[in-house]
Protein backbone atom coordinates (compact mmCIF):
# COMPACT_ATOMS: atom_id res chain seq x y z
CA UNK A 1 0.00 0.00 0.00
CA UNK A 2 3.19 2.36 1.19
CA UNK A 3 4.65 1.87 -2.62
CA UNK A 4 1.27 2.64 -4.37
CA UNK A 5 0.59 5.49 -3.01
CA UNK A 6 4.26 7.02 -2.93
CA UNK A 7 4.12 5.57 -6.33
CA UNK A 8 0.57 7.63 -7.38
CA UNK A 9 2.39 10.77 -5.00
CA UNK A 10 5.67 11.06 -7.32
CA UNK A 11 3.87 10.46 -10.87
CA UNK A 12 5.90 6.71 -10.98
CA UNK A 13 4.85 3.67 -11.98
CA UNK A 14 5.70 0.39 -9.80
CA UNK A 15 8.15 -0.53 -12.40
CA UNK A 16 10.36 2.74 -12.61
CA UNK A 17 10.05 3.00 -8.64
CA UNK A 18 11.46 -0.55 -8.25
CA UNK A 19 13.94 0.04 -10.98
CA UNK A 20 15.26 3.53 -9.17
CA UNK A 21 15.56 1.89 -5.44
CA UNK A 22 17.88 -0.91 -7.58
CA UNK A 23 19.59 1.49 -9.59
CA UNK A 24 19.94 3.33 -5.69
CA UNK A 25 21.75 -0.12 -4.57
CA UNK A 26 24.03 -0.61 -6.79
CA UNK A 27 24.77 2.90 -6.78
CA UNK A 28 25.79 2.32 -2.75
CA UNK A 29 27.70 -0.66 -4.01
CA UNK A 30 29.85 1.44 -6.99
CA UNK A 31 33.92 1.29 -6.17
CA UNK A 32 35.55 2.95 -8.96
CA UNK A 33 38.83 4.50 -9.38
CA UNK A 34 38.93 7.42 -11.99
CA UNK A 35 43.43 8.62 -11.87
CA UNK A 36 44.00 11.15 -14.28
CA UNK A 37 46.57 13.42 -15.79
CA UNK A 38 46.55 16.06 -17.73
CA UNK A 39 50.01 17.69 -19.52
CA UNK A 40 50.37 20.97 -18.69
CA UNK A 41 53.05 21.71 -20.51
CA UNK A 42 51.54 20.45 -23.65
CA UNK A 43 47.85 22.69 -22.72
CA UNK A 44 50.13 25.65 -22.43
CA UNK A 45 51.86 25.06 -25.72
CA UNK A 46 48.30 24.21 -27.34
CA UNK A 47 47.80 26.90 -30.51
CA UNK A 48 44.83 28.50 -28.71
CA UNK A 49 46.99 30.10 -26.69
CA UNK A 50 49.23 31.67 -29.20
CA UNK A 51 46.54 32.68 -30.97
CA UNK A 52 44.70 34.57 -28.09
CA UNK A 53 48.47 36.42 -27.04
CA UNK A 54 48.54 37.59 -30.46
CA UNK A 55 44.74 39.32 -30.08
CA UNK A 56 45.97 40.53 -27.33
CA UNK A 57 49.37 42.13 -28.43
CA UNK A 58 47.15 43.45 -31.82
CA UNK A 59 44.26 44.93 -29.31
CA UNK A 60 47.43 46.94 -27.57
CA UNK A 61 48.44 47.95 -30.63
CA UNK A 62 45.55 49.95 -31.42
CA UNK A 63 45.24 51.62 -27.66
CA UNK A 64 49.00 52.69 -28.15
CA UNK A 65 47.88 54.49 -31.30
CA UNK A 66 45.28 56.58 -28.84
CA UNK A 67 45.55 59.70 -27.53
CA UNK A 68 45.29 57.38 -23.91
CA UNK A 69 47.89 54.91 -25.34
CA UNK A 70 50.65 57.64 -26.63
CA UNK A 71 50.68 59.37 -22.82
CA UNK A 72 50.68 55.88 -21.37
CA UNK A 73 53.90 55.43 -23.25
CA UNK A 74 55.71 59.16 -22.72
CA UNK A 75 54.88 57.31 -18.74
CA UNK A 76 56.61 54.03 -18.90
CA UNK A 77 59.02 55.88 -21.08
CA UNK A 78 58.05 53.83 -24.37
CA UNK A 79 57.99 50.38 -22.81
CA UNK A 80 55.17 48.64 -24.83
CA UNK A 81 53.16 45.56 -23.09
CA UNK A 82 53.55 43.27 -26.04
CA UNK A 83 54.03 39.40 -25.30
CA UNK A 84 56.58 37.19 -26.83
CA UNK A 85 54.32 33.69 -27.58
CA UNK A 86 57.60 31.56 -26.64
CA UNK A 87 58.71 33.69 -23.55
CA UNK A 88 55.52 33.68 -21.86
CA UNK A 89 55.24 30.09 -22.45
CA UNK A 90 58.18 29.07 -20.81
CA UNK A 91 57.67 31.31 -17.96
CA UNK A 92 54.51 30.13 -17.62
CA UNK A 93 55.61 26.01 -17.13
CA UNK A 94 58.40 26.84 -15.13
CA UNK A 95 55.84 28.82 -12.76
CA UNK A 96 54.04 25.82 -12.72
CA UNK A 97 56.60 23.88 -11.72
CA UNK A 98 57.72 26.29 -8.89
CA UNK A 99 53.75 26.65 -7.44
CA UNK A 100 53.29 22.96 -7.38
CA UNK A 101 57.16 21.64 -6.53
CA UNK A 102 57.08 19.44 -9.79
CA UNK A 103 60.47 18.87 -11.14
CA UNK A 104 59.06 15.51 -13.34
CA UNK A 105 60.15 17.62 -16.90
CA UNK A 106 60.92 15.83 -19.65
CA UNK A 107 60.87 15.53 -23.72
CA UNK A 108 59.30 12.57 -25.65
CA UNK A 109 58.63 12.31 -29.30
CA UNK A 110 58.87 16.25 -29.62
CA UNK A 111 56.67 16.59 -26.87
CA UNK A 112 57.37 18.48 -23.72
CA UNK A 113 55.19 16.09 -20.70
CA UNK A 114 54.51 17.90 -17.12
CA UNK A 115 51.95 16.00 -15.52
CA UNK A 116 49.02 16.87 -13.49
CA UNK A 117 48.12 14.07 -11.54
CA UNK A 118 44.50 13.73 -9.80
CA UNK A 119 42.41 10.38 -8.29
CA UNK A 120 39.15 10.25 -7.73
CA UNK A 121 36.95 7.46 -6.05
CA UNK A 122 33.60 6.77 -5.98
CA UNK A 123 32.49 4.58 -3.25
CA UNK A 124 29.48 3.68 -1.70
CA UNK A 125 28.07 6.69 -3.83
CA UNK A 126 30.54 9.12 -2.61
CA UNK A 127 33.13 10.72 -4.18
CA UNK A 128 36.79 11.10 -3.29
CA UNK A 129 39.40 13.00 -4.72
CA UNK A 130 42.68 13.09 -3.54
CA UNK A 131 41.85 11.13 -0.69
CA UNK A 132 39.52 13.22 0.68
CA UNK A 133 35.38 13.50 0.32
CA UNK A 134 35.08 16.19 -2.01
CA UNK A 135 31.49 17.68 -1.30
CA UNK A 136 31.34 19.15 -4.74
CA UNK A 137 29.58 16.11 -5.22
CA UNK A 138 31.44 16.51 -8.94
CA UNK A 139 34.48 15.08 -10.83
CA UNK A 140 36.53 18.49 -11.44
CA UNK A 141 39.66 20.15 -10.52
CA UNK A 142 40.99 23.67 -12.13
CA UNK A 143 44.64 24.34 -11.81
CA UNK A 144 46.00 28.12 -11.87
CA UNK A 145 49.48 28.83 -13.85
CA UNK A 146 50.57 32.39 -13.25
CA UNK A 147 52.97 34.10 -15.70
CA UNK A 148 54.17 36.51 -13.22
CA UNK A 149 55.09 34.76 -9.64
CA UNK A 150 55.19 35.84 -6.21
CA UNK A 151 55.35 39.77 -6.17
CA UNK A 152 56.49 40.54 -9.88
CA UNK A 153 54.06 43.04 -10.87
CA UNK A 154 52.42 42.39 -14.40
CA UNK A 155 50.54 45.13 -16.68
CA UNK A 156 47.95 42.41 -17.08
CA UNK A 157 45.19 40.99 -15.28
CA UNK A 158 43.41 37.47 -15.47
CA UNK A 159 44.07 36.23 -18.75
CA UNK A 160 47.32 36.06 -19.66
CA UNK A 161 48.74 37.36 -16.23
CA UNK A 162 47.13 33.95 -15.43
CA UNK A 163 46.05 30.66 -17.32
CA UNK A 164 43.74 27.73 -16.09
CA UNK A 165 43.58 24.51 -17.19
CA UNK A 166 40.27 22.66 -16.04
CA UNK A 167 39.17 19.28 -16.48
CA UNK A 168 35.65 18.33 -15.65
CA UNK A 169 33.13 15.70 -16.00
CA UNK A 170 29.83 16.84 -18.26
CA UNK A 171 27.48 15.17 -19.65
CA UNK A 172 29.36 12.44 -19.36
CA UNK A 173 32.24 13.21 -21.45
CA UNK A 174 35.68 14.23 -19.93
CA UNK A 175 36.55 17.49 -21.00
CA UNK A 176 40.51 19.09 -20.56
CA UNK A 177 39.90 22.38 -21.07
CA UNK A 178 41.85 25.76 -20.94
CA UNK A 179 40.99 29.82 -20.16
CA UNK A 180 39.92 31.77 -18.64
CA UNK A 181 39.50 34.01 -21.23
CA UNK A 182 38.38 37.68 -21.47
CA UNK A 183 36.85 39.91 -24.14
CA UNK A 184 40.07 40.72 -25.69
CA UNK A 185 41.45 36.89 -25.94
CA UNK A 186 38.40 34.50 -26.66
CA UNK A 187 38.32 33.04 -29.39
CA UNK A 188 34.86 32.98 -30.41
CA UNK A 189 31.74 35.46 -30.21
CA UNK A 190 27.97 34.35 -30.28
CA UNK A 191 27.39 38.12 -29.98
CA UNK A 192 29.82 40.71 -29.77
CA UNK A 193 27.73 44.10 -30.20
CA UNK A 194 26.31 45.51 -26.79
CA UNK A 195 26.57 43.18 -23.74
CA UNK A 196 28.75 40.52 -25.66
CA UNK A 197 28.42 36.77 -25.75
CA UNK A 198 32.00 35.34 -26.04
CA UNK A 199 34.04 31.52 -24.76
CA UNK A 200 35.60 31.64 -22.15
CA UNK A 201 36.91 27.89 -22.26
CA UNK A 202 38.42 26.04 -24.71
CA UNK A 203 38.33 22.21 -24.88
CA UNK A 204 41.84 20.74 -26.00
CA UNK A 205 41.29 17.16 -25.35
CA UNK A 206 38.61 15.04 -24.42
CA UNK A 207 36.95 11.32 -23.62
CA UNK A 208 33.70 9.83 -23.58
CA UNK A 209 34.02 8.49 -20.20
CA UNK A 210 30.42 7.17 -20.44
CA UNK A 211 31.47 5.02 -23.43
CA UNK A 212 34.58 3.23 -21.85
CA UNK A 213 33.15 2.59 -17.99
CA UNK A 214 29.80 1.23 -16.49
CA UNK A 215 29.11 1.05 -12.64
CA UNK A 216 30.03 5.28 -12.41
CA UNK A 217 26.59 6.81 -10.58
CA UNK A 218 24.98 8.60 -13.22
CA UNK A 219 24.91 11.50 -11.43
CA UNK A 220 28.79 12.20 -11.82
CA UNK A 221 28.10 12.02 -15.22
CA UNK A 222 26.63 15.51 -15.15
CA UNK A 223 24.57 16.30 -17.08
CA UNK A 224 24.19 19.61 -17.66
CA UNK A 225 22.50 21.70 -20.75
CA UNK A 226 24.26 24.86 -20.13
CA UNK A 227 27.53 22.87 -21.36
CA UNK A 228 26.41 22.43 -24.84
CA UNK A 229 27.45 24.79 -27.76
CA UNK A 230 24.05 24.20 -28.76
CA UNK A 231 22.09 25.93 -25.95
CA UNK A 232 24.48 29.24 -26.12
CA UNK A 233 23.85 29.27 -30.05
CA UNK A 234 20.27 29.21 -29.18
CA UNK A 235 19.59 31.63 -26.29
CA UNK A 236 22.75 34.02 -26.58
CA UNK A 237 23.71 34.35 -29.62
CA UNK A 238 20.88 36.42 -31.07
CA UNK A 239 20.50 34.25 -33.80
CA UNK A 240 17.37 32.05 -32.22
CA UNK A 241 15.89 30.16 -34.90
CA UNK A 242 13.66 26.95 -35.56
CA UNK A 243 16.54 25.02 -37.00
CA UNK A 244 18.98 25.79 -33.88
CA UNK A 245 15.88 25.26 -31.36
CA UNK A 246 15.69 21.97 -32.79
CA UNK A 247 19.42 21.29 -33.23
CA UNK A 248 19.72 21.99 -29.58
CA UNK A 249 16.39 19.47 -28.62
CA UNK A 250 17.71 16.55 -30.56
CA UNK A 251 21.41 16.60 -28.83
CA UNK A 252 19.31 17.27 -25.23
CA UNK A 253 17.28 14.38 -25.59
CA UNK A 254 20.19 12.26 -26.92
CA UNK A 255 22.06 12.73 -24.13
CA UNK A 256 19.37 12.46 -21.80
CA UNK A 257 18.72 9.13 -23.62
CA UNK A 258 22.41 7.67 -23.47
CA UNK A 259 22.52 8.38 -19.74
CA UNK A 260 19.22 6.80 -19.29
CA UNK A 261 20.57 3.55 -21.31
CA UNK A 262 23.99 3.94 -19.32
CA UNK A 263 21.96 4.03 -15.94
CA UNK A 264 20.25 0.67 -17.36
CA UNK A 265 23.27 -1.16 -18.22
CA UNK A 266 25.23 -0.29 -15.02
CA UNK A 267 22.22 -0.58 -12.47
CA UNK A 268 22.57 -4.85 -13.28
CA UNK A 269 23.83 -7.04 -11.07
CA UNK A 270 27.44 -8.29 -12.43
CA UNK A 271 26.32 -11.70 -12.19
CA UNK A 272 23.33 -11.91 -13.61
CA UNK A 273 23.54 -12.30 -17.72
CA UNK A 274 23.22 -9.67 -19.90
CA UNK A 275 19.79 -9.12 -21.74
CA UNK A 276 19.10 -7.74 -25.27
CA UNK A 277 18.55 -4.67 -24.14
CA UNK A 278 21.92 -4.15 -22.38
CA UNK A 279 24.06 -5.91 -25.54
CA UNK A 280 22.12 -3.33 -27.99
CA UNK A 281 23.43 -0.59 -25.38
CA UNK A 282 26.88 -1.54 -25.18
CA UNK A 283 27.15 -2.18 -28.97
CA UNK A 284 25.92 0.92 -29.88
CA UNK A 285 28.39 2.82 -27.22
CA UNK A 286 31.11 0.74 -28.48
CA UNK A 287 30.17 1.81 -32.16
CA UNK A 288 30.39 5.29 -31.03
CA UNK A 289 33.59 5.03 -28.93
CA UNK A 290 34.82 3.67 -32.19
CA UNK A 291 33.80 6.47 -34.54
CA UNK A 292 35.06 9.22 -31.40
CA UNK A 293 38.57 7.79 -31.37
CA UNK A 294 38.50 7.88 -35.52
CA UNK A 295 37.90 11.19 -35.46
CA UNK A 296 40.18 11.94 -33.25
CA UNK A 297 42.90 10.05 -35.35
CA UNK A 298 45.67 7.71 -34.00
CA UNK A 299 46.86 10.40 -31.21
CA UNK A 300 44.65 8.54 -28.92
CA UNK A 301 45.68 5.35 -27.37
CA UNK A 302 44.52 2.85 -25.55
CA UNK A 303 45.80 -0.65 -23.44
CA UNK A 304 43.03 -2.12 -25.28
CA UNK A 305 45.35 -1.42 -28.23
CA UNK A 306 48.45 -3.38 -27.73
CA UNK A 307 47.57 -6.73 -28.48
CA UNK A 308 47.09 -5.09 -32.23
CA UNK A 309 50.13 -2.49 -31.58
CA UNK A 310 53.23 -4.24 -29.83
CA UNK A 311 55.13 -0.88 -30.68
CA UNK A 312 52.57 1.07 -27.64
CA UNK A 313 52.68 -0.24 -23.91
CA UNK A 314 50.87 2.52 -21.69
CA UNK A 315 53.69 4.09 -19.41
CA UNK A 316 51.18 2.44 -15.91
CA UNK A 317 49.45 -0.61 -18.09
CA UNK A 318 47.20 -2.79 -15.62
CA UNK A 319 45.90 -5.56 -16.79
CA UNK A 320 43.05 -4.59 -14.36
CA UNK A 321 42.41 -1.58 -15.81
CA UNK A 322 40.61 0.34 -18.58
CA UNK A 323 42.96 3.27 -19.86
CA UNK A 324 43.39 5.83 -22.92
CA UNK A 325 45.96 7.89 -23.63
CA UNK A 326 47.00 10.85 -25.77
CA UNK A 327 49.31 13.90 -25.33
CA UNK A 328 47.43 15.98 -23.16
CA UNK A 329 45.54 13.66 -21.18
CA UNK A 330 46.14 10.12 -19.84
CA UNK A 331 43.06 8.43 -18.12
CA UNK A 332 43.00 4.96 -16.47
CA UNK A 333 39.49 3.36 -14.77
CA UNK A 334 39.36 0.30 -12.61
CA UNK A 335 36.14 -1.16 -11.65
CA UNK A 336 37.24 -2.78 -7.75
CA UNK A 337 33.95 -4.95 -7.58
CA UNK A 338 34.46 -6.35 -10.93
CA UNK A 339 38.29 -6.83 -10.24
CA UNK A 340 37.63 -8.65 -7.34
CA UNK A 341 34.93 -10.88 -9.22
CA UNK A 342 37.35 -11.41 -11.99
CA UNK A 343 40.77 -12.21 -9.78
CA UNK A 344 39.02 -12.81 -6.36
CA UNK A 345 39.68 -16.90 -7.36
CA UNK A 346 43.01 -16.62 -7.30
CA UNK A 347 43.56 -13.45 -4.96
CA UNK A 348 42.92 -15.59 -1.74
CA UNK A 349 43.43 -19.36 -2.49
CA UNK A 350 46.71 -21.28 -2.94
CA UNK A 351 46.17 -22.90 -6.14
CA UNK A 352 46.80 -22.15 -9.47
CA UNK A 353 44.39 -23.80 -12.69
CA UNK A 354 46.01 -24.18 -15.68
CA UNK A 355 44.12 -23.38 -18.71
CA UNK A 356 44.55 -24.99 -21.46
Amino acid sequence: MLVWFMARLFGYSLTGLVNGINRSENQKKSNIQIDVMFNVAATIEHPILGEAIERINNKNDEFYKTEKGKKHLDKSSGDRQILDKKEWREKLIENYKKKHKDTNDYVKDDTRYVWERIRFNIKNNILWKNGEVFFGDVITHTVSVPYKYNDEDSFFSAFPAEVEIRLNVVNGIIKLQVGNFHKNSTPKFLQEEGLATYQTWYTVASLPLMYIAYGIPTQYLNPCAEAMDSWWELWHSGKASKESQEKWRKEWQQINKEIKDYEYVSSRPSDETLDKESFRIISDFGNKLKAYRQQAGEDLKSNQDKSEDKGYTPAFLRDDSTEYTNKYLHVSIIDYNEYKENKGKYMFSDYWEEHP
